[in-house]
């Protein structure tokens, strides 16, 4: 978890904790665009389940 803001960069799903998402949403408008944002592990998995297909 340490390291969880430099990897989303390098990632298409990152699914943290709540505090952490809200830090990496705050600078999406900034930075280009990277991992797909989830709070809760069964909002991504639909999404992780299309991208393993």
């Amino acid at each position: 978890m340490l390291f969880l803001c430099t990897a989303s960069g390098y990632a298409d799903i990152v699914v943290g904790e709540k505090k952490m998402t809200s830090y990496l949403m705050r600078v999406q408008g900034e930075v280009p665009d990277g991992a797909r944002l989830f709070r809760r592990l069964e909002d991504a998995l639909p999404v992780i389940e299309a991208a393993a297909a």
